[in-house]
């Protein structure tokens, strides 16, 4: 069986649905990888406390675990885990080799790696790439761009506070700043100082150490945004969403603010988050620190009563797909029209019809595809349903708790 065929074996197909009850929102896959090197460096047991780890933290676990046995890692499809890891063991060691899919190898990397110092050898095989770093990390002053991603930042953010001299850091063009703050808000829970001033200035005081202050865990409102977005279009009356908390930090807490302009009621508590079936009005959103929530918000658009205008989504082509295309084709094999006009996407809502759609082994565009399908009148089959398990491996199970019709 061919790998095409496999996937087309595994489909998963969704019906019209009527949603209710209560689901755990899933942990924070991007507070877990932190975590993890936080352990790391502070010399902790490195250990996830959850049965459902997502791909993504399964692959900064095993290199963390593995660092002192072998100097090879495997990144998978972790963008997080190409950018960040290279930077922190370059601190321990002169030289690591990082292997990684072919798909991965075309997001940006490279520049961000040698900007900061780290001499980068790429050697492409049939099967994969690979990377042998050679370099080490020292205390200093740099500047780094981060227009395409701001992992590397977080990377110096996280080594720079156990060298031995105090460090600088000058950025120019900060995207995802969310991701940033809460990068600075998980290092205090580590009892590690970050001092920033002029907006785009960092100082980190030199010879601090890791030593855990309290637990900092929490559910991830980038993967609780497919179930808002379902509540919103195909609940009964309402889903409450349990464990999410209010957090800015987060970058996709942002969704909070979409709905208030879309018009989709909600009821926010301390650990909750109750979401009702509401007549969705037209909006315009600015993604610029938040491109993760627009496959979630997707389904939002097309059920809203006119034109919506999703502005700053550009980055969206550095993801596990160049998403502004997945979505164009395969909402249009739905009978649904998503335009680009420059760094927005233009979405005309409408009827969503059957069809086979193929997410491009994207785990966001496999999940918004399944919310939207939830409104269709006949049947959606979505090929390689399993790259959910990227970021939300339990995501089929918890739409079928809450009542979506789903069938292999």
């Amino acid at each position: 069986m061919s790998r095409q065929q496999f996937a087309e074996y595994m489909m998963k197909c969704l019906t019209f649905s009527k949603l209710k009850g209560i689901v755990e929102a899933p942990k924070s896959k991007s507070i877990q990888q932190r975590v993890l090197i936080c352990n790391f460096l502070s010399g902790r047991e490195l250990v996830v406390d959850n049965p459902i780890i997502s791909d993504d933290v399964i692959i900064v676990l095993n290199s963390l675990i593995h660092f002192n046995s072998c100097n090879e890692f495997y990144m998978g499809e972790s963008g997080f885990a190409l950018r960040v890891l290279p930077i922190i063991f370059s601190a321990f060691r002169e030289k690591n080799i990082f292997k990684l899919s072919h798909s991965l190898s075309k997001r940006p990397y490279l520049n961000e790696l040698q900007e900061i110092g780290l001499s980068i050898e790429v050697v492409s095989d049939e099967d994969v790439v690979i990377l042998n770093c050679s370099g080490s990390i020292y205390s200093g002053e740099f500047e780094i761009d981060c227009s395409k991603t701001s992992q590397s930042l977080t990377a110096l953010l996280m080594i720079l506070p156990i060298m031995s001299q105090d460090s600088k850091i000058r950025v120019k063009n900060l995207q995802s700043e969310p991701y940033i703050n809460l990068t600075i808000e998980i290092l205090k829970s580590y009892n590690i100082t970050i001092t920033r001033s002029n907006f785009n200035e960092f100082y980190i005081p030199g010879n601090q150490k890791y030593s855990k202050l309290y637990d900092y865990d929490e559910c991830d409102w980038s993967g609780a945004s497919f179930l808002i977005s379902a509540a919103a279009i195909a609940s009964e009356e309402s889903i409450v969403i349990s464990g999410l908390r209010q957090n800015p930090s987060q970058a996709d807490y942002s969704i909070t603010e979409l709905l208030k302009k879309s018009n989709v009621k909600f009821s926010q508590r301390t650990d909750s988050f109750e979401v009702f079936k509401s007549k969705i009005e037209s909006f315009e959103f600015d993604f610029a620190d938040c491109p993760d929530l627009v496959p979630a918000i997707i389904p939002i658009a097309i059920n809203s009563n006119e034109i919506c205008y999703l502005n700053n989504v550009n980055r969206l082509i550095f993801k596990e797909s160049n998403r502004i295309e997945s979505l164009i084709l395969e909402y249009a094999k739905l009978g649904i029209s998503i335009k680009q006009d420059g760094k927005s996407l233009i979405v005309k809502p409408g009827k969503i019809k059957s069809g086979l759609v193929d997410p491009h082994n994207d785990h966001r565009i496999a999940m918004s595809l399944a919310v939207s399908a939830l409104k269709v009148s006949e049947t959606i089959c979505i090929s390689n349903p399993q790259c959910v398990s990227k970021s939300y491996p339990g995501f089929w199970n918890d739409i079928i708790k809450i009542g979506a019709n789903v069938n292999e």
